[in-house]
């Protein structure tokens, strides 16, 4: 199990670090005779830029959780604590994947100088040292967190259930309950949490694998080749540059694991005192054990180091006066545009990233219809055996929160597109509309085909409606809710695109670019959302079959583990990939029925 994990993640990173090397790349491309130095610039910035969203520690307190009632640490194999390595060390390793790729997309205007340089490059002639020292400051402080961590006792899952008979018992260790059940229906429970020390050296392996990416990468960007289009200054102010942002994202990262570490002591001290209060039957003390300081201190340090870190100072690279003016062959207001596009872009990909894993989360952990067997010490010391069938309902506010967000984060996402469109139309064209204006902006296949998803999603979405439980219906109508609006907002986005007048002071071919870029994002989006939806509904469809099917008359098991189905994963990865197709995909033939050229649909690329 665990060699089947570490081959699907290598095969993911290789993925993930392949389009990231492709994305640097075409970002970091220049425009026609654009001036060297802003190409160098946007590259430097958008590495930067990924490299700290990919290094994010906020996924680490997923690590030290028990997964199971009545469960402990003592039960679980060893291999299976081996499964937390690659989250652990996840942050420090894409730190420096991602830093080590943005020294290999350089675009080819700027290339490395051929000849050799008698310059000799000291690590010292470059880095902040005051930001060096503020990284070491922040590893020693996260060093001393974890091992003030190392001592916390381990909790196992415990929870509590009402057998047939209406008497309430104790699930867990120790109380006389076989181990592993995962659809009690439970009113309260200890998540339970691995011990200190098989968490503090995990978290201690990652702070050490980031420490050495960082001091990696900074003997990289030393030793690198010159860029043959920056002088010797411009040289040294680009590798302080990377520095700068290097270790202002490593200070981020060492005090997200800092943080983590104090979450972690904080979240076993409420494990404790849950456990207690199950045996004492208090829900008070409950009450109590759920507010603990070190979460919070943790979430205020985390945010004070990333306002620091975003607001320390770093060198600037500047470029000439008229670099500007260097760009050739794009108006400025066609330039002003596709900026505002291309940001609008990376909103969309935050939304998916949010959005998408919430929902996916909120159908993964639905429960279905289940029955189990379950044993308790009867009044003569005799172990009694209870068939107790649960049939809960997929609770409301479970699924209603990630289906708001998903859909309030969509509709933002369009809103924004739609008013960044509307501001392009207002103050970078005339406002005039024309026949040629109106004409179809995409080729009647692709119309079709982003129809027939959202058609699929719908038909989706009644399957799940029929699924058998009020809430299941209830959730549906979200998921309807959040595919009309999408669909709605997408065609108002055609229209508009088809509408607008001409771009001003921009020719034919930059107008028409815009028009089909803006219209290909409208439509695609909605069939990409649409394909998410299918692939997440499918999961609780596959798992919702128990409920569909009158149960046979031996008692079974029939629960589900929650993880999702390749369905899912395919439909999921193609939804993805359909909201960033290339806007290219109209073809050559119908830019050219637009614009009279055969250069419209090479210029809309990727966007």
């Amino acid at each position: 199990m665990t060699t089947s994990l570490y081959l699907n993640l290598g095969l993911s990173i290789a993925l993930v670090a392949a389009i990231v090397y492709a994305w640097l790349r075409h970002l970091s491309s220049g425009r026609g005779r654009e001036h060297p130095l802003l190409v160098v610039r946007r590259h430097a910035w958008w590495t930067a830029f990924i490299a700290l969203f990919a290094s994010g520690t906020l996924g680490l307190p997923s690590i030290w959780t028990i997964d199971g009632a009545g469960t402990s640490a003592s039960s679980i194999p060893a291999q299976d604590i081996w499964v937390h390595v690659p989250q652990a060390l996840g942050p420090g390793l894409w730190l420096g994947a991602i830093y080590l790729l943005g020294q290999f997309t350089w675009p080819r205007q700027v290339g490395s100088a051929r000849s050799a340089s008698l310059r000799i490059r000291r690590m010292t002639n470059y880095v902040p040292r005051t930001l060096a020292a503020v990284f070491a400051g922040s590893v020693l402080v996260a060093a001393g967190v974890m091992a003030w961590a190392w001592g916390t006792p381990g909790t196992p899952n415990t929870a509590t259930a009402t057998g047939a008979d209406g008497v309430r018992f104790i699930l867990g260790p120790g109380y006389g309950n076989t181990p592993g059940f995962n659809d009690m229906d439970t009113e309260y429970g200890a998540l339970g949490n691995l011990p200190g020390n098989q968490i503090a050296p995990l978290l201690l392996t990652g702070l050490l694998v980031l420490v050495a990416a960082v001091i990696t990468m900074l003997f990289v960007i030393t030793s690198r080749p010159a860029l043959s289009v920056l002088d010797a200054e411009e040289d040294a102010t680009l590798r302080t540059l990377w520095m700068n942002r290097l270790l202002r994202t490593g200070v981020l990262v060492a005090i997200g694991y800092a943080a983590a570490a104090v979450q972690f002591v904080g979240f076993a001290q409420e494990q404790r005192e849950t456990l207690a209060a199950l045996e004492s039957a208090s829900p008070a003390r409950i009450a109590e054990g759920l507010v603990f300081l070190p979460g919070s201190i943790a979430v205020g340090a985390l945010l004070v180091t990333a306002l620091a870190m975003l607001f320390w100072p770093a060198p600037a690279l500047s470029a000439p006066a008229d670099a500007e003016d260097l760009a050739g062959g794009a108006s400025p207001g066609y330039r002003v545009a596709m900026t505002l596009l291309t940001a609008t872009q990376f909103v969309a990909i935050l939304v998916l990233l949010v959005a998408g894993t919430a929902a996916t989360f909120a159908v993964s952990g639905t429960t279905t219809r289940s029955e189990v067997m379950v044993s308790e010490m009867g009044p003569d010391g005799q172990q009694v055996q209870h068939l107790i069938e649960t049939t809960p309902e997929v609770p409301f506010a479970g699924f209603l929160t990630p289906a708001t967000l998903l859909l309030v984060l969509v509709v933002l996402y369009y809103i924004l597109h739609f008013s960044v469109v509307s501001w392009i139309g207002f103050r970078l064209c005339d406002g005039r509309t024309t026949r040629a204006a109106v004409q179809p902006l995409l080729p009647r296949w692709f119309l079709i085909t982003n129809a027939a998803m959202l058609v699929a999603a719908l038909i989706a979405v009644a399957l799940y409606a029929l699924g058998g439980t009020t809430a299941g219906a209830v959730s549906a109508w979200w998921l309807a809710a959040m595919l009309a609006i999408t669909a709605l907002i997408g065609a108002g986005l055609y229209r508009l695109a088809q509408i607008t007048g001409p771009l001003l002071l921009g020719n034919g071919r930059e107008d028409v670019t815009l028009r089909i870029i803006i219209a290909h994002r409208a439509v695609r989006v909605a069939g990409g959302l649409s394909l998410i939806c299918i692939g997440i509904l499918s999961s609780a469809l596959d798992h919702a079959g128990p409920m569909l099917a009158p149960l046979s008359g031996n008692p079974a098991l029939l629960q589900t583990d929650g993880n999702p189905t390749a369905v899912t994963i395919v439909f999921s990865v193609l939804g993805v990939l359909w909201c960033f197709l290339p806007a290219a995909t109209v073809g050559t033939r119908h830019a050219e029925s637009l614009l009279g050229t055969g250069s419209a649909a090479k210029q809309a690329g990727t966007r």
